[in-house]
């Protein structure tokens, strides 16, 4: 079941959402609230001073990385450390010494840390994207750019240099759509808050949770809506 709060800013979403945490706690029921990861640490805050010490097991903030983790632990799966930032500069390095004379424009940044940093977050936006690196390199192909052709391969590269060492943080939730089995939330309802949107993975895992939570509740900021 999905539900949908909708409100302009401060219109009290949070508040609604919270007393309905508070409701289903108190029948004793789970429920976890997902948060953007920056707001974790705020949200247990939050969850704390609306449910008090007796309600408070029943409810628990997770972010789309912890609930990832989550259903790894669960469902079972390689355990592999989250990739930073600067791991995978590292490894897009990596990737274009290992590319040799495949690449022209860029083999002579690959020292480059400036470079490096920026190739690394455009990896990193394409995957946040769900744009895989072949998918990049059929726009590559059909736009005619040998630039993005040879970031393709970069891309490519780096995701085999990084196999089995690391894993990027929206992989990790792409993997943990797909590893999710039925049974896993089948109790438990998912209250969404405080997102602007959602990322290719995100969505992934919303849609594999919709049908196998209890039930799904998301607030959006509508500001437009009369």
């Amino acid at each position: 079941m999905l539900q949908l709060i909708l409100g302009t800013g401060g219109s009290g979403k949070t508040a609604e959402l919270l007393q309905r945490i508070r409701q289903r706690a108190g029948q004793g029921k789970r429920c976890l609230y997902l948060v953007p990861e920056q707001f974790s640490q705020p949200a247990e805050l939050l969850l704390y001073d609306a449910l008090g010490d007796r309600l408070s097991a029943f409810a628990e903030a997770v972010s789309f990385r912890t609930l990832a983790e989550r259903i790894e632990r669960e469902c079972g799966g390689q355990a592999l450390p989250t990739l930073t930032d600067a791991g995978r500069c590292v490894f897009v390095r990596r990737a274009i010494t290992s590319l040799g004379e495949e690449v022209r424009y860029y083999r002579r940044h690959r020292h480059n840390t400036a470079f490096l940093a920026e190739c690394a977050a455009a990896i990193g936006e394409l995957k946040t994207a769900g744009a895989s690196s072949g998918l990049l390199a059929d726009a590559a192909a059909r736009a005619g750019s040998e630039k993005l052709a040879e970031l393709s391969l970069i891309y490519a590269a780096t995701e085999a240099a990084m196999e089995g060492k690391a894993i990027d943080p929206s992989d990790r939730v792409t993997r943990a759509a797909e590893k999710l089995s039925p049974g896993l939330f089948a109790e438990t309802w998912f209250y969404v808050d405080d997102f602007d949107g959602f990322t290719a993975p995100q969505y992934a895992l919303l849609r594999r949770l919709l049908p196998w939570a209890e039930g799904v509740t998301v607030t959006l900021c509508c500001d437009g809506l009369s």
